[in-house]
């Protein structure tokens, strides 16, 4: 029997365009032109609702999806309970889901190991702890996979942390600090819109473009393109600057944003110019 699609993840389908990515000081343009898409969603894995990972799925390739859980921000490290994390993902019927993980950097930068990023269209990390993904993978093969797939235009998402964690920096705070993350969505802190640091975060890097993703909301980020999904909110942070006061904007489902413009509006209040 085919999968039906929710209202939602089929008018996700028509949502095109060239996906963004690259360093903190790239261009507009160089933005505009890295290819693949990303999902970014707040909450946690075990909350995740049909309709969202339905969107996951589809931008993935669907049936043709060949998906990779990361779950390594878990606590969890017993190989034999992993396999929990694919259960809905294998109820979607891809062409194929496996399961990343290890603690281990060495094993991190074996070519075996990382070899179903190599051939994924889809890369989804739970949430956790974000010490536990850079400790593992940062400045590793891992970590190199996961951005040519994404740069050949294959998929990046998670929840939580698993969004936190694609973003240049990751906010602490408990000490209030930050941490230098992957900068897959470069320009971008993704956070919980409810933190009482985003504000002060966003103040100390003025060029970053504060996301906040409520539970049960996700962006789709494809170009140019952000379009917000979901039952809850989305909140965009920029600094004071510029002659401007403190910006906060709140988005709901079907609200799109040009990712280029926030990103400008941006490097204006930090004295900067994206052309």
């Amino acid at each position: 029997m085919p999968l039906r699609r929710t209202p939602l993840a089929l008018s996700l389908l028509a949502f095109g365009g060239l996906a963004f990515s690259g360093a903190p000081c790239a261009t507009a343009q160089q933005v505009a032109e890295a290819p693949g898409p990303l999902v970014l969603i707040g909450g946690r894995h075990q909350d995740l609702s049909k309709d969202l990972r339905e969107v996951f799925f589809d931008l993935a390739g669907g049936k043709k999806a060949k998906i990779v859980v990361i779950p390594t921000a878990t606590a969890v490290d017993d190989p034999a309970k992993m396999d929990e994390h694919l259960t809905e993902w294998r109820g979607l019927k891809p062409m194929s889901v496996h399961i990343l993980h290890t603690r281990d950097r060495k094993k991190a930068d074996d070519p075996a190991f990382v070899k179903p990023l190599a051939e994924a269209t889809g890369v989804f990390i739970t949430n956790g702890h974000p010490d536990r993904i850079f400790n593992a993978y940062r400045g590793t093969l891992v970590e190199r996979e996961l951005k040519k797939l994404h740069a050949r235009g294959g998929l990046i998402g998670g929840t939580g942390t698993g969004m936190n964690v694609l973003g240049d920096f990751v906010l602490w705070h408990k000490p209030p600090g930050f941490e230098p993350a992957l900068g897959v969505l470069a320009g971008f802190l993704p956070c919980d819109p409810r933190s009482d640091e985003i504000e002060e975060a966003i103040a100390a890097n003025p060029s970053q473009v504060g996301l906040g993703i409520g539970p049960g909301t996700a962006v789709v980020i494809r170009g140019k393109d952000m379009r917000v999904v979901g039952k809850g909110t989305v909140k965009t942070f920029l600094a004071k600057g510029a002659n401007q006061e403190v910006k906060v904007d709140s988005f709901k489902s079907g609200d799109r944003l040009d990712v280029v413009e926030l990103r400008r509006a941006a490097a204006k209040r930090a004295g900067k110019e994206l052309k």
